[in-house]
Order: structure tokens, then sequence, then C-alpha cells
């Protein structure tokens, strides 16, 4: 994983209790930056592909996601087969679709961006990074969907998070998603699991211990701000209010990612409801 490229990750929004059309919410704006190197091959006689992709990513890290998508879909169109491109391609769709205000263009980004995750898993099903985009994007469309379908999506997303970190246990990234799904499902009262279980078979076991245990491993690995802020979310839940200020000031004092002002703005306005 080149260095230049290392820790940028997307979400915001706070942590939902319920099984209603914000559920699983906070899964659908965790962005993350890539990390591991390309094949080596290249994208046009001069040019090897590791160096384009390199380009593309500085683009995202810049907040160029349109310019970045631009390039790795010109890569896919000569380099069909390297798994890189395509999860890549899954990624900053997704940057585009968090970028959108509008609904419908927001899903249709996300669900262009599962496509092209699942096109990164018929690739190659040992990337980490194409399981974790997979798991990312189908977050992401839990947002649109009726009871059902997040349910199913949900278990997507814990399975896609687990099988990455399975691969690359270095993937701070993939602690992130896999907090992220333990603090959600966790956030469940009793008849909301009682209902889940009862009419679409439950989902696996979750605890905010878990979800704490996940943030703080990506920390170790990438301490950047939408990390701290997550985990301080996840201390809220437990009523652990110093904690969960230090999380929100570190938030504050790190950077990572190209969607670092947003981040930064809600562990702001969370400090502010906490005085």
């Amino acid at each position: 994983m080149p260095p230049s490229i290392r820790g940028a990750t997307t979400v915001c929004p706070s942590p939902l209790p319920s099984v209603g059309p914000s559920l699983f919410l906070a899964l659908l704006f965790v962005s993350f930056a890539p990390l591991p190197t390309a094949a080596q091959s290249s994208a046009s006689p001069s040019v090897p592909l590791d160096t384009a992709l390199a380009i593309a990513d500085s683009l995202r890290r810049q907040g160029q996601f349109r310019a970045a998508l631009s390039r790795v879909n010109s890569l896919a169109q000569k380099h069909p087969n390297q798994v890189g491109i395509h999860w890549r391609r899954a990624l900053f769709t997704t940057d585009l679709g968090k970028q959108s205000e509008d609904a419908e263009t927001a899903l249709s980004y996300h669900r262009k961006a599962l496509d092209a995750a699942q096109t990164a898993l018929a690739t190659d099903t040992t990337s980490a990074w194409a399981h974790l985009v997979t798991g990312l994007a189908q977050g992401r469309i839990t947002l649109y969907a009726d009871r059902s379908e997040r349910v199913r999506r949900s278990r997507a997303v814990k399975h896609h998070a687990d099988r990455a970190l399975a691969l690359d246990s270095t993937l701070a990234a993939a602690y992130h998603l896999r907090g992220r799904w333990h603090r959600q499902v966790a956030s469940l009262n009793f008849i909301e699991r009682t209902l889940v279980k009862a009419f679409y078979g439950g989902l696996p076991d979750a605890s905010y211990e878990q979800s704490v245990h996940n943030f703080q491993q990506a920390i170790a690995l990438e301490s950047k701000p939408y990390n701290h802020l997550e985990l301080g979310k996840t201390y809220r839940r437990m009523n652990r209010e110093a904690a969960a200020r230090h999380q929100f000031q570190k938030a504050l004092r790190t950077a990572g990612s190209p969607h670092d002002p947003e981040y930064k703005d809600e562990a702001r306005a969370l400090l502010a409801e906490m005085r």
C-alpha cells in the first residue's frame, strides 16, 4: 500500500435506534480512501497502471471525485481484469452519491457503486477491498430500502466486512465499517429485535463493546477523524460522556479524508450538545 494514499475513509449521521428508513443511515455515508498497490501493467505505453491509479487516488484526496472516477473508468476499458480499478470505481462512485443532495440521484450512484463492487468481486474474490466496497455500497442502499431489504443488506454489510478482515487484518476501513454495524444493530430495542427475528430471521449478535473494540482497532491503524468521531458516538450510546468528548476532540485534531470538514463539523456539533 503506497504510503501516499493511506488514510482517507465516509458517514456522519448519529446512530439510529429503529428499523425504520434510517436504521442503517450511519453506514451509508462512511467513505474510504484507497490503500492497496495496483497491478504492475500499463495504462498506456508510457504510464504504468500503478502510476495511473496513484493519480486517481490523489484526485480523490483533493475531493475531485468526478475526475478521479473518469480516470478509473478509462482505465477499466483498457484493463478489464484489474480488481484495483473496479473497487476504486465503486469507491469513487459512492463519493459522488454522498455529495448528491437529491435522493434519487444519490441512490442511482450507490447502485452503480454496488455494480462496480460486484464486478471487483467477480474479478478477484480474494481482494479485501473488493469485499469492503461491496459492504459499503450495500449499507448505503439501505437508506432507500424497505424493512425486509434493509435487514438483508445489513447481513451483507457484516459478511463483507468480516470477509475483508479475514483477507487483510490491517484494513482499518473494514474495522470502521464493522464497528458501525455493531453499534447500529446493538441500538435495536427488544421489540425491534423480536420483530426482525420473527419476520426476517434476525441478525447476527452485536454489542456496543464490540463496536468500541472495532473502532479502537481502526484507530490503532489509522488515527483519523472519522474513526474518532464514530468511537465517540458509540461511547455516547454507552453513556460514557467523558470518553465520548475525548474522541470528538481528537476528531478535531486529526486529518485524513476528503470529507474531513463534514466530520469536524459533526464533532463540533456533538461537543456543543454535551456542554
